[in-house]
């Protein structure tokens, strides 16, 4: 019988945070938008659907909704502007 292997991948989980930070269009947070753009180039990266959603969610809330991370992005065709 043979010996398995087991091979461990190296993966880098993106929150929901990174993905808004990269496309925030505030002053304040360039610092912030370039380190996300930056880990976001990383070809060792995990997305989940629940990340995806609430990226969608949090992205096309209306302008003046609680606090959100970036302006709300024109829609156009059901699909984000400037992103």
């Amino acid at each position: 019988m043979a010996a398995s292997r087991t091979v461990a991948l190296a993966m880098d989980f993106v929150d929901t945070n990174v993905l808004l930070y990269a496309v925030s269009r505030l002053p304040g947070d360039a610092t912030k938008r370039r380190r996300a753009r930056e880990v976001l180039e990383s070809p060792e990266l995990v997305l989940s659907a629940q990340v995806l959603q609430e990226f969608y969610v949090q992205a096309t809330r209306p302008k003046g909704s609680s606090s959100l991370v970036l302006p709300r992005l024109e829609m156009a065709g059901g699909r984000p502007k400037g992103v």
